[in-house]
């Protein structure tokens, strides 16, 4: 025992033997502090990681009343306390993988690599140099449901209220059309939806984000600009915010009223028609 109270023992060494769950260390001679509140050990060691042999000159690990760490000269740090695990390695493009009450982070540290995020609900893969370069986000191979209490958006960029982006899928099935989901069902008034899509205004325009080069985008404007609007669409054609116009399907059925309506109409003047046909001889 040493004069502060701390007990410093050497060891000659120790072998670990290997299994299927860590790579086994063989540690060489090496130092064991015990002090107050804190037990280290130092030593140099080797180890085999997926058949390649590594020599290490310095290894080690510490465990306290508060946190255990574990250190290599390589730069990996294994730490683990009572609110946070993390573990970085800058042999690994600085791979860090963080686990505490804010979720779980992953960062392979490079410009280009990506990032992935598990935090208070939401999943985020990203580039770690730029918020919204996007990777790829694997659910798995059998079929999913994502509950939503509101919209979904699919919006290019970072935040929210940004211009949408074009999504591609082998095909798209609605399964709210059985009329066992459904309540307090009403027939559209055809005239009135066909009132509705003749006080839609269409038109061609491109984002504030897009180039020259850009293809010119269509559909409907709100118009949060102009005092007097310039541009007409319904309120019952658009989300209850306000912000974006409703969603696909409520369009499809108001022109499928539509059609119905002016359907009507054009049977009524070809009757008519045909009536004044047959008066004039």
């Amino acid at each position: 025992m040493q004069t502060d109270g701390l007990i410093n023992s050497p060891y000659n060494g120790i072998e670990q033997s290997a299994d299927n769950f860590y790579h086994p260390w063989k540690l060489n001679t090496g130092q064991l502090t015990i002090g107050q509140g804190y037990i280290t050990s130092v030593s140099s060691g080797t180890r085999s990681i997926n058949g390649i042999p590594k020599q290490f000159n310095h290894v080690q690990g510490t465990l306290s009343a508060s946190y255990l760490k574990f250190t290599n000269d390589y730069g990996a740090r294994t730490y683990i306390d009572a609110d946070m695990f993390t573990y970085s390695n800058q042999t690994n493009d600085t791979a860090m993988v963080t686990i505490s009450a804010g979720g779980v982070g992953i960062n392979m540290g490079t410009m280009s690599a990506p990032a992935l995020t598990i935090s208070n609900g939401y999943i985020d893969a990203s580039s770690s140099s730029s918020y919204g370069k996007f990777g790829a986000i694997t659910l798995g191979y059998n079929a999913h449901t994502i509950n939503s209490d509101d919209s979904l958006f699919f919006e290019s960029g970072h935040g929210s209220g940004n211009p949408g982006i074009n999504i591609w899928a082998k095909g798209f099935h609605s399964l709210s059309s059985r009329l066992s989901t459904k309540r307090q069902v009403r027939l559209l008034d055809d005239e009135h939806s066909n009132s509705l899509l003749l006080g839609a205004d269409t038109a061609t325009f491109q984002y504030n984000q897009d180039t020259n080069a850009d293809n010119s985008n269509e559909g409907v404007i709100i118009d949060d600009v102009n005092t007097a609007k310039q541009y007409s669409l319904p309120d019952e054609l658009m989300t209850r915010d306000g912000k974006a116009p409703a969603d696909l399907m409520s369009f499809i059925a108001r022109i499928i009223s539509q059609n119905k309506y002016q359907a009507r109409l054009i049977e009524d003047l070809q009757i008519r028609l045909r009536k004044v046909e047959i008066n004039n001889g």
